[in-house]
């Protein structure tokens, strides 16, 4: 189960969104991402796809949905090169946006052999209701790896350092 967490802040640029969903996109239908899911042990994943901004700004744009093959992968890609852009201002609620996708992971149709949570952003948890530490120590508690994927702010240059110390965790995570 792969939960994709992607910045849609104020700080992110048009360009940057694309950057995000395109890579995103283009990952899941990769012949070799596609060898790796048809070969393990399910044959399959589910993904989610979640963008977040600041306080209450959480949103699903692409529920829990399983991909078994090529077609199904570029279907996917297809909904989250799709999905609306939805604008909040005021910071970056990292910590909801993890606890939100720990929950659905949680709550959802799927029994995965992985959780996994992959944040892509550009700037620091600056609010919301829940702390990022808070929220990444409560998912690792529950068997979850969290992924961060920093993009390069020249205004942030400890940002990678950041993401590795207050999201990050859990096995295998980088």
């Amino acid at each position: 189960e792969l939960a994709f967490v992607v910045d849609a802040s104020g700080s992110i640029d048009a360009e940057e969104m694309r950057l995000q969903r395109q890579g995103y996109a283009d990952a899941l239908a990769d012949p070799q991402v596609i060898k790796a899911v048809t070969s393990g042990f399910l044959r399959s994943i589910a993904v989610s796809y979640i963008e977040f901004a600041a306080d209450g700004c959480v949103w699903q744009h692409v529920g829990w949905s399983k991909i078994t093959d090529t077609a199904s992968a570029q279907q996917v890609g297809a909904r989250i090169l799709a999905a609306p852009r939805d604008f909040c201002s005021g910071g970056n609620a990292i910590g909801d946006a993890v606890a939100f996708a720990t929950k659905s992971t949680l709550e959802n149709a799927f029994d995965g052999t992985r959780k996994v949570i992959d944040v892509s952003g550009d700037g620091p948890d600056t609010t919301g209701s829940i702390p990022v530490e808070v929220a990444r120590n409560n998912a690792v508690a529950n068997g979850f790896t969290i992924n961060g994927l920093v993009i390069e702010r020249p205004s942030m240059p400890s940002l990678p350092e950041y993401y590795r110390s207050a999201i990050t965790g859990g096995p295998r995570s980088f």
